[in-house]
């Protein structure tokens, strides 16, 4: 126990803090067998009133778990500690679970007028969670219940910190949320964590009071949408701190509003695993995010545009007063590379710590979850980049060379004011800002393996007696969220590898070739021999495919889940009906839909609960997503039933092949491999082609890896890159172990599927050209050509084209003045094209310009123009304007050709309104 140094002596023992458990040296003294410290402040307290008087701020020591046994008595003697203390304004380090029961200590705090700070950990009650079982919320909290937990907010009128954490699924209502909310005046910083939909979501986001911080973790009640409304709220505008941390945002726009509205915030803090990325459809300038922040945290765990986006803004002087930067997971150095250039990253702390040394032996792992792999790969990026000549000084008279300097390369911009830091919150720890989970784990205090242990001096003659001391409580580590920006698990990321992706398991494989037919096998399906049409069954399986992409995106499932689900739905269909006939009634294809997203979500062990899966299903199925939904509803227990009974007949249906090999992995693999994984334009068309495979049976033509190496030819041709050959001298599709015959196969299938979309809107004319199978891999227009000296199977591929003054996305739904833009900045890239074939190249090392859309068909230029003006000649007309292609903004967006022309979407579920499975 020790009281920290204060400049005005009469507050000297403002701070008490007790470090660590209690030392056996103080049990044999005192006699006593747990809280010895704790009981020897409470008498000091009691007996010296006027002291007491003097303290604001207690640590207490966390629980042990050797002590757990003892938790009441411990928070007993806690809550008499503060009792002894009038003038309390905040107890860190002690993180009681509140579980709507009454307990002493959050009866003693609920007294201190001048408490300052708190933390609410909501954990599960008996009664709650059996109200749970049998109704829906609201009213899972009885009436006791909900009076108790405001009362403790009466005296509360100088509170301005407040933390509500869920602990294992803790319940608190939306309406005690608001009533909180009202009984605080002074409350400025705000931290709310782990809640339900239920619990907290959009409607209660507009509800919050006006805030200088604000932070919102891991609460699926939170959408895209919420996040928009809540960036025009009056309440929004005088933040000055807001961290948002793995809430899923999908759109890139929401982080833009909240910037572009927040004028006040200094600090943002973004953390997720998924990449926001800018919907399709929409005309952006840059710089696409624009703020005065003075500090931000930016993690997105997972590669995706969104790094290359904030970095295009910064060097469109869209965050004029940054000084510092911090991204864990710059996995490219994008954002490294606009701040100033620095020669270290690594901390001096680096070389002595041990904590990262022992992550690296014991779990590998981890090292791409902290900061230390963070810094050591920004650093070996400045290594690299030093090991290459920038430019020369020749200093010569009379045409004599006199002296020559060389300088090296390096990483950054020179003039930039942005520091690139990797530093953490809290000096010491590996992580990069402070969690909820490391404030309220029992098992985690501060000790001399936690900070410095004196290795460095460990050497001296001295011995053990010259560097050995005692670590003292870190006052960092107290949750002051106006403070510090936070998050709990830093990223990085490792070094891509640049090998060949390995084939997948031989089990896996041999389980796949089982389920591969061929286009005549395809055509007597059970359904077709109940005389459904081709046609007809592929527009079923879309729609279900459908159904299952719409019921993910509420319930913010992976789309590898997604994706695995829609394989389990187009193999069930090759075993069983969905006809009606005489005597047996078929199987409809959205309750196949539902049973297979909730096989995939355990599969890929993304479960949801049942009753979500459930509600998600009805709100779909009847076109609502605002749809109440409770356990006394018909359609919920007729979903309910549909899905446990069906679970059983798909299981047999599928063989119990559950383990898939998706083809998103292979495909990411393909992109490192070839070094294409910066290619913004071609990792967008290549992935649109695989969400678009799913809604087709070509899962059942192809296997994985095929459909992974068809989606990179296919959107090489669309984006004009080419791969060189490996050192072998062999193509990019032979490295890689595929047929180029099945690459095109299923490269014309999906062709075929894309001319025949509805989305065409009545345009005739093939704009799809299909490729011939047997024809010279030239044709391809995928294969470089050989490199000089033969050695580097990476190299010959188009550079990642930068957006330079914005970035335009079109749709063929656009009408009107975004019509006229693109219609005008065709006419430019005409205008571009014509100059370069002047000159034969572009700069690019290919006959085509910067902005020329290649079909997947290889067609030229002139065909292209024909067909464009024979489109807008259509369009003129207005023969075909209700046949507008449409597309819904989600996360999966495909691209669109110069057309308009969309590769098929998510769409509406059905026409059919309410399915009766």
């Amino acid at each position: 126990m020790y009281f920290p140094a204060s400049e005005d002596h009469s507050f000297e023992y403002d701070k008490i803090y007790i470090v660590g458990g209690d030392s056996p040296a103080h049990t044999k003294k005192y006699k006593m067998r747990l809280g010895v410290r704790l009981k020897l402040l409470r008498r000091t307290l009691r007996e010296r009133r006027v002291l007491a008087q003097y303290v604001r701020e207690i640590k207490a020591p966390c629980l042990q778990p050797e002590l757990l046994a003892k938790k009441r008595e411990i928070v007993d003697l806690v809550a008499s500690i503060v009792m002894a203390c009038p003038n309390l304004e905040r107890l860190v380090g002690f993180y009681y679970i509140y579980d709507h029961d009454f307990d002493r200590l959050t009866h003693a705090l609920s007294t201190r007028r001048g408490l300052r700070e708190h933390a609410w950990i909501v954990g599960q009650n008996d009664a709650v969670t059996q109200r749970s079982h049998q109704q829906l919320p609201p009213g899972l909290m009885d009436v006791e219940q909900v009076d108790s937990f405001l009362n403790y907010h009466k005296a509360w009128l100088s509170l301005t910190t407040l933390l509500i954490h869920s602990h294992n699924q803790g319940v608190l209502e939306q309406d005690v949320f608001i009533d909180v909310f009202d009984r605080l005046p002074s409350l400025q910083h705000l931290y709310i964590s782990g809640f339900d939909i239920d619990d907290f979501n959009d409607t209660i986001l507009q509800t919050l009071p006006a805030l200088q911080s604000l932070r919102l973790q891991a609460l699926c009640g939170i959408t895209d949408q919420g996040l928009w409304q809540f960036a025009s709220a009056p309440a929004a505008h005088g933040i000055r701190c807001l961290s948002l941390i793995d809430l899923g945002l999908v759109s890139l726009l929401v982080v833009s509003k909240l910037l572009a509205h927040m004028t006040e915030l200094k600090r943002f803090t973004l953390v997720q695993e998924s990449s926001p990325e800018l919907p399709v459809g929409t005309l952006v300038f840059q710089p696409v995010i624009a703020s005065p922040l003075e500090y931000m945290h930016w993690d997105i765990r997972t590669p995706g545009p969104a790094n290359a986006s904030l970095a295009n803004s910064i060097r469109a002087a869209g965050f004029p007063n940054l000084r510092t930067l911090r991204a864990p997971s710059d996995h490219d150095g994008d954002l490294q590379a606009v701040c100033r250039p620095r020669a270290q990253i690594m901390l001096p702390s680096d070389k002595y710590s041990t904590a990262p040394r022992k992550a690296i032996i014991d779990d590998p792992g981890k090292l791409t979850r902290t900061l230390f792999a963070a810094r050591k790969l920004a650093q070996e990026r400045l290594e690299e980049a030093r090991k290459t000549v920038q430019f020369k000084v020749v200093i010569d008279e009379g045409g004599v060379v006199m002296q020559t300097y060389v300088f090296n390369g390096f990483v950054g911009t020179i003039g930039s004011k942005i520091t690139y830091s990797l530093k953490p919150d809290v000096s010491g720890s590996d992580d990069a800002v402070i969690g909820i989970v490391d404030e309220t784990d029992n098992s985690k205090e501060a000790s001399v393996k936690d900070g410095c242990t004196g290795l460095w001096n460990a050497s001296h003659p001295a011995g053990k007696k010259w560097w050995s001391h005692t670590e003292r409580f870190r006052s960092a580590l107290v949750m002051r969220m106006h403070a510090v920006s936070d998050s709990q698990i830093p990223a990085s990321s490792i070094s891509p590898p640049r090998q060949p992706p390995a084939l997948p398991n031989e089990l896996l494989l041999l389980a796949e070739s089982q389920w591969l037919f061929t286009e005549a096998e395809l055509l007597r399906t059970p359904s077709a021999l109940d005389g459904l049409s081709p046609d007809k069954e592929r527009d079923n399986r879309g729609k279900g495919v459908n159904f299952i992409l719409q019921v993910g995106i509420m319930l913010k499932l992976p789309q590898i889940t997604l994706a695995t689900a829609s394989v389990f739905l187009h193999r069930f269909f090759m075993r069983h009906s969905m006809v009606d006939v005489p005597g047996r009634q078929g199987l409809h294809y959205y309750a196949i839909a539902a049973t297979s997203l909730f096989l995939a979500s355990k599969v890929e062990e993304n479960c949801r609960k049942m009753k979500e899966l459930v509600v998600a299903c009805v709100r779909v199925a009847q076109k609502n997503p605002n749809k109440v939904v409770d356990d006394q509803d018909k359609e919920y227990w007729r979903w309910k039933d549909t899905i446990l009974q069906y679970e059983d007949l798909l299981l047999e249906a599928n063989c119990f092949d559950l383990s898939l090999e998706p083809p998103y992995k292979t495909l990411f693999e393909l992109l490192l491999y070839l070094r294409e994984e910066n290619n913004k334009r071609l990792r967008n068309a290549a992935w649109a082609f695989v969400n678009d495979s799913c809604l087709t049976m070509l899962c059942l033509l192809f296997s994985s890896r095929t459909i992974a190496a068809s989606a990179l030819y296919a959107a090489a041709k669309h984006c004009g890159v080419s791969f060189a050959d490996d050192q072998h001298g062999r193509p990019w599709w032979e490295a890689v172990g595929v047929e180029l015959k099945n690459i095109r196969r299923a490269v014309n299938y999906m062709a075929g599927i894309y001319e025949n979309s509805p989305l065409r809107g009545g345009v005739e004319g093939s704009i799809y050209e299909k490729t011939p199978e047997t024809g010279d891999e030239v044709v391809a227009k995928t294969r470089a050509a050989h490199s000089k000296d033969g050695s580097s199977p990476l190299g010959a591929g188009l550079p990642d084209q930068a957006t330079a003054a914005s970035v335009r996305s079109t749709t063929g739904s656009e009408t009107g003045h975004g019509k006229r833009e693109r219609e005008e900045a065709h006419e430019a890239g005409k205008h571009k094209q014509s100059e370069n074939a002047t000159a034969g190249t572009n700069g690019f090392g290919n006959g085509h310009t910067e902005s020329d859309d290649i079909p997947w068909g290889g067609e030229t230029a002139e065909e292209r123009e024909r067909k464009r003006r024979r489109v807008e000649g259509r369009a003129g007309d207005g023969t075909n304007e209700n046949h507008r292609p449409r597309t819904e903004h989600n996360h999966l967006e495909p691209p669109t050709d110069r057309n308009g022309l969309v590769s098929p979407n998510v769409d509406d579920v059905s026409e059919e309104g309410e399915v009766e499975p």
